[in-house]
């Protein structure tokens, strides 16, 4: 019963964000594609934010052939739909992709070439020369003196996208907007639409299982350094994962997330159940795993002596990371 009031109530956020939302979309569900109707017809209209210009109206006539993606999130999400032909150069690509977007990810990389690949921040005039109709990446790019304002974009005939997920609430409600956004955009809503009823089921169910039992969560940052006497780096409910977590009823340790003094992790360790190890680019599984056991007393938290733990990449910590649903598996798995 559980499990089909929160897919009622999630449901009826999606509706909602379909008819109003809140801002992030207006869009067209009838219309073409653009090789199929008028050039000047508005396919779909967003409200982004950036940090050159606060929120900025990108209306698409068209859909986008040639994306430059500046965040592992959208990456991600580009090669979870198949959309990868359309990419033509990557920027913050600071993760390794999972295993089976490999093939198709070195398949982008080979037609691109590795001078199109930036594990850091790019540039106004490289990505300039890419010639997007399309850029997606953090909030904080959109600006002068890195990827460029959208005023910029938009002369170029170029719209910029920052993912809601990746910024301000990034809750539930942040991705199913992005993912609606997503479908109208790209026109691939049958696709979409099947994702967000997935992710629904998913959240019902695993709600569902721990609506009698109590599972605490820690996410842990070791920032790339084994040194943990300045503190640990915990992630809070604030994140994307975290809103996650804690709507499915995974009890977060450190709600509040920030640097947390050795001897208060060490207090709370017996009551960790569930341990994720937060990865990016210079901070990876080893390198987290072995500052976290390297106190002994951290070492015998039940999510390691139980082996409850598991990676989980900035890119899900940060944003609506398709990964989502393997993380609800694993929880159901664990706990369910």
């Amino acid at each position: 019963m559980e499990s089909k009031q929160v897919t009622t109530i999630v449901v009826a956020v999606i509706l909602v964000a379909v008819a109003f939302a809140g801002g992030f979309f207006i869009g067209n569900n009838n219309s073409s594609s653009s090789s199929e109707g008028d050039s000047d017809e508005v396919i779909a209209t967003i409200s982004t934010y950036t940090s050159g210009s606060g929120y900025v109206t990108q209306n698409f006539t068209a859909i986008p052939e040639r994306v430059a993606c500046g965040c592992s999130t959208f990456l991600n999400i580009m090669l979870y739909f198949g959309l990868e032909d359309k990419i033509v150069g990557l920027f913050y690509d600071e993760e390794e992709v999972a295993d089976e977007y490999k093939a198709a990810y070195d398949k982008v990389v080979k037609r691109i070439g590795e001078d199109h690949v930036f594990v850091g921040n790019s540039d106004c005039a490289t990505v300039t020369s890419w010639e997007p109709d399309l850029i997606v990446g953090w909030s904080s790019g959109f600006k002068e003196g890195s990827i460029g304002t959208a005023a910029y974009w938009n002369d170029l005939d170029c719209n910029i996208w920052a993912l809601e997920s990746m910024n301000g609430a990034m809750d539930i409600e942040s991705m199913i907007y992005d993912y609606v956004n997503l479908g109208h955009i790209f026109g691939i809503e049958d696709k979409t639409d099947q994702f967000l009823k997935t992710f629904i089921n998913k959240l019902g169910d695993v709600k569902g299982a721990l609506s009698t039992s109590t599972v605490n969560v820690a996410l842990y940052d070791s920032l790339g350094s084994t040194d943990l006497s300045k503190g640990l780096w915990m992630y809070g409910t604030e994140t994307f994962a975290g809103d996650i977590l804690d709507y499915v009823g995974v009890t977060n340790v450190f709600p509040d997330g920030g640097k947390i003094q050795l001897a208060s992790v060490i207090d709370r360790a017996d009551t960790i159940d569930l341990l994720y190890f937060i990865c990016y680019g210079g901070c990876d599984h080893d390198t987290n795993y072995a500052a976290w056991t390297s106190d002994p007393n951290l070492a015998l938290c039940p999510a390691i002596v139980e082996e409850n733990y598991n990676d989980m990449w900035l890119s899900l910590a940060y944003g609506g990371d398709p990964a989502v649903l393997k993380m609800l598996d694993n929880i159901y798995e664990m706990f369910g």
